[in-house]
């Protein structure tokens, strides 16, 4: 007796190759069990399903369940017609069918050189995108947003998910893998408690995202971004920053650190004012955010206006407070803002320039300025010229947490002749009278 063991063994895939989540995700499209992908928002669900369509040559239709409606589904009532001559039935068959109607419903017409008896009925017809799936059949049917899809809406999915079929009776092509995507009910946006009916309809799948493919993916945008083009070089930069801070990848927002004290004791912002603060809490770090923060700094030139106070408004109104200092950081290390060439020359900077800096930017070379591995007593001069720059321009308030280290300084240097001593007290009290009378002069006009 033949063995056909070797000839009949099944040929599987090596899932293990992914991490877990995504092996679990492909597994369950392999067997065209239908998925449910469940994250907090942003954490690359939709992005993972498109770059899993374009790998297996599948199209991907993206129903977005809020905006659904039952008859998005089932389709809308149209008119349509029974012709009693074209029906598949012996004589006896169709004489009965007949009496069974009303006869006041039965029109007879002629048709060509025949006459005909016509039945009017309602038909539903099938959406656009069914007719898609049916046309295309390598399809991925991805349910978006489903946890805001109305208990109406989802109950008009159930034989569509279960049996694979469409509302007029087709049944899917073999090759439809059907996804869902959707946020836990308590983060998202007027979301449904789901239903058990549905619930079983799914493979429930916790989904998180690989860190280091997305990473990979980041630096050209999925293929669609040169690495040497300006978006690029921004895309680097961030995919470089997460590198080092990979908590910062995807971090919901932290109470304590966007309450108006959290913020004025982490990061030295202000945020009792409302709008300052609803801005605060809502922009906050996660895969999309700084995809879309890498797209939006092309407009900033990535080789000359790194150190642009625009940057840091732009990188916080996308990834939050703490992305944006962390982010600031890290640019300054990494050559975007030369801080020793501007301890060593504080007037190679115009007053433009200097008013262009973002306050994070102040920050760096303000701790500079007042670092005593930095300045020494030929240097300290410079940090005067750079504290009178800041009174020049109205910026005092950005130096005042370093003021009086920086007025502390003289004290420590070693070998300071009379003339010096005398010559750096005049000018240090003159910058801490100008501090205190501006700030004074500013808080009048502002009770005004």
């Amino acid at each position: 007796m033949t063995n056909n063991t070797d000839q009949n063994q099944k040929s599987f895939k090596n899932y293990g190759a992914y991490t877990m989540a995504e092996g679990i995700l492909r597994a369950n499209m392999d067997a065209l069990r239908a998925v449910m992908m469940v994250s907090d928002p942003g954490m690359t669900k939709t992005a993972t399903v498109r770059s899993i369509a374009q790998e297996i040559g599948y199209d991907l239709v993206t129903i977005i369940g809020s905006r659904m409606q039952p008859e998005d589904v089932s389709g809308f009532p149209t008119r349509g017609e029974i012709v009693i001559e074209d029906l598949h039935l012996g004589t006896k068959e169709i004489d009965s069918f007949v009496s069974s109607i009303n006869p006041h419903t039965i029109k007879k017409e002629r048709r060509g050189d025949q006459d005909v008896r016509v039945i009017p009925v309602t038909e539903y017809a099938p959406q656009s995108w069914q007719v898609f799936i049916q046309e295309r059949r390598k399809v991925i049917l991805f349910f978006d947003e489903f946890s805001n899809t109305s208990p109406a809406t989802r109950a008009s999915l159930l034989s569509l998910v279960q049996d694979r079929q469409f509302p007029n009776g087709d049944f899917f092509p073999d090759e439809v893998i059907i996804v869902g995507a959707m946020n836990p009910t308590e983060s998202a946006a007027d979301g449904y408690e789901m239903d058990m009916a549905t619930a079983n309809r799914f493979a429930w799948l916790r989904w998180i995202p690989d860190n280091f493919k997305w990473l990979e993916g980041m630096k050209t945008a999925w293929g669609r971004v040169a690495e040497d083009s300006n978006e690029g070089k921004w895309r680097s930069f961030i995919v470089r920053f997460l590198e080092e801070n990979p908590g910062l990848i995807h971090k919901m927002p932290d109470i304590n650190e966007t309450s108006t004290d959290g913020a004025k004791a982490v990061y030295e912002k202000d945020l009792t004012d409302p709008s300052t603060r609803t801005a605060a809490i809502n922009a906050w770090p996660s895969y999309r955010t700084w995809d879309e923060l890498a797209r939006v700094l092309d407009m900033i030139d990535a080789d000359k206006d790194r150190a642009n106070f625009v940057i840091d408004g732009l990188t916080e109104s996308n990834v939050g407070l703490e992305g944006s200092v962390k982010f600031r950081e890290f640019l300054t290390r990494n050559g975007a803002l030369n801080v020793v060439e501007i301890i060593k020359n504080p007037k190679s900077l115009s007053d433009a320039e200097w008013r262009r800096l973002s306050q994070n930017d102040f920050q760096t070379i303000l701790n500079a300025a007042v670092n005593p591995e930095i300045i020494n007593k030929d240097l300290y001069i410079n940090s005067i010229e750079i504290f009178n720059t800041l009174i020049r321009i109205e910026r005092e308030s950005f130096g005042a947490s370093q003021l009086q280290a920086f007025l502390g300084m003289q004290n420590s240097f070693k070998g300071l002749t009379k003339k010096e001593k005398e010559f750096f007290k005049k000018e240090t009290m003159k910058i801490a009278a100008a501090f205190s009378n501006l700030t004074a002069e500013r808080q009048i006009r502002m009770a005004k």
